[in-house]
């Protein structure tokens, strides 16, 4: 009788998992995506914390999901028995059976594994997670110095800063300051506000108006062109931007005066432009000296003139030579080409008078140089400096004609209440009817300078070559 229940007990072991397999109905649970799987109720068990925990045996079905689901699949178990225990003839069960031949199924706890629903799109597999995940937000909008343009108008009355905000996000305009030699007020706090994609305007001078005014003087010095320039400082950092550069000097504002009949001889270089000029070399047109061109070298700056000599009187640091380099008896024919950095200029010696006495000789005394020349035929015969009456003894102006030549003469007289006498006054030519005449002078060497009581001083060797070149009625032009 034990023996017949011994193999009860075993056969009701051995049909146990068979049996409970299909004793209850699924269960269905949801996984951690909000899907629904079925669970075995048999398998489930109390974790002791209101959760539950799948229970497998060694001996028990085992849950296996299908690892590609699609969105309707649902997963399946197949109990799939890990052991099969079959009683044989030679078993003899005892009231304590062995454990080597009893078939016992220990249980053990092993977590169902959690299905994953995967998706394809054009962008490959992704989970379920990417799908429902939070949803993207868009950047907060960054504007950089980059983004603020900067334009100004230096030269102008009242002077105009604009900055125009090209970014995506509002600006606000701090302060605004010049570079080049900024006042006490600056920089100038502003505090304005510029939205994405605008611009604002400030105004600085005496004529500023209206509520954009920075201040009421000028602030950019426009001398100085891109030396000058403003810096803005923004929430978003520092734009510095600087006024135009200065236009190229052209050769048409470089003026070049030359003093022909002068001594020394002059030839004065302006710089009318913007920017620095370096004067180069200088040269005659008609009969160059073998020196030249003289190689000046020399920087100028704008609005700045410098002059250089020729001749015996020429004196200072920009002396040319100590010869006479421009020959005046030929006019126009005669000139200099000056070679800048901005081009070459060529300026001619006056033209020759018209002639007033259709090729005859007559003499041409200039009162305001100092200055008396032979001519002929409209040629220039022989010039000389001389000296003639003092403020107050002047000589008089206009045409009068040689009345009167004398190889020598003592002259005596009182003018104005200064008397004097001179005795042997040489090669005298007198041209009024009241006493003045050319004469050579033996006792000043200051010509080009007034000197006289009225009378024309030469150096006695130009007066003796002028008696002889002159005859009586001969035209003298007296002029200023």
């Amino acid at each position: 009788m034990a023996r017949r229940a011994t193999w009860i007990v075993l056969l009701a072991l051995l049909l146990a998992p068979i049996l409970g397999g299909t004793a209850g109905s699924p269960v269905f649970a949801q996984d951690g995506n909000g899907d629904a799987r079925t669970v075995d109720s048999s398998t489930q068990a109390d974790n002791g914390d209101g959760e539950t925990d799948d229970q497998t045996s060694d001996t028990s079905p085992t849950a296996t999901p299908t690892t590609e689901p699609t969105p309707t699949e649902t997963p399946t178990e197949t109990p799939t028995p890990t052991s099969e225990a079959t009683p044989t003839d030679e078993a003899t069960p005892t009231d304590e059976p062995d454990s080597t031949s009893t078939a016992t199924p220990t249980e053990t706890t092993t977590p169902s594994p959690t299905p994953t629903a995967t998706s394809s799109g054009d962008d490959g597999p992704r989970t379920a997670a990417e799908g429902t995940g939070t949803p993207k937000t868009d950047p907060t909008p960054v504007v950089t110095t980059a983004d603020i343009k900067i334009t100004l108008n230096c030269r102008s009355t009242p002077e105009r800063i604009r900055v125009a905000n090209n970014g995506a996000a509002t600006i606000t305009v701090i302060s605004i300051k010049s570079i080049y030699a900024p006042i006490q007020a600056e920089p100038v706090t502003v505090n304005k506000k510029i939205g994405a994609g605008n611009s604002r305007q400030w105004l600085a001078g005496p004529t500023a108006t209206g509520t954009n005014v920075l201040i009421n003087r000028l602030i950019l010095k426009d001398s100085v062109w891109e030396r000058e320039g403003v810096v803005v400082e923004t929430s978003v950092g520092s734009v510095t931007q600087r006024c135009s550069g200065a236009p190229p000097v052209t050769v048409d504002q470089i003026k070049v005066t030359i003093s022909c009949r002068t001594d020394p001889e002059k030839i004065r270089v302006t710089n009318n432009g913007y920017r620095q000029i370096v004067v180069k070399s200088i040269t005659t047109l008609y009969n160059p000296l073998a020196e030249e061109p003289f190689n000046v070298n020399t920087a100028l700056n704008p609005t700045r003139t410098r002059a250089w000599l020729a001749g015996e009187e020429a004196t200072g640091n920009f002396v040319l030579t100590k010869k006479y380099i421009l020959t005046n008896n030929v006019y126009e024919r005669e000139g200099v080409k000056v070679v800048t950095s901005a081009g070459t200029i060529t300026v001619r010696c006056p033209e020759a008078p018209p002639d007033p006495f259709n090729g005859e000789k007559w003499i041409e005394i200039n009162l305001s140089s100092q200055y008396l020349i032979a001519w002929q035929n409209g040629e220039r015969i022989a010039e000389t400096y001389v000296s003639t009456g003092r403020p107050g003894f002047d000589t008089p102006t206009g045409t009068w004609y040689v009345n009167t030549k004398l190889v020598s003469q003592d002259m005596q007289g009182c003018i104005q209440g200064e008397c004097y006498y001179v005795p042997d006054v040489p090669w005298v030519m007198y041209f009024t009817d009241w006493g003045h005449a050319l004469h050579g002078a033996y006792w000043h060497n200051n010509f080009g300078n007034v000197m006289s009581h009225g009378c024309v001083n030469l150096p006695v060797s130009f007066a003796e070559w002028l008696y002889y070149w002159t005859p009586y009625g001969t035209a003298v032009v007296v002029h200023y």
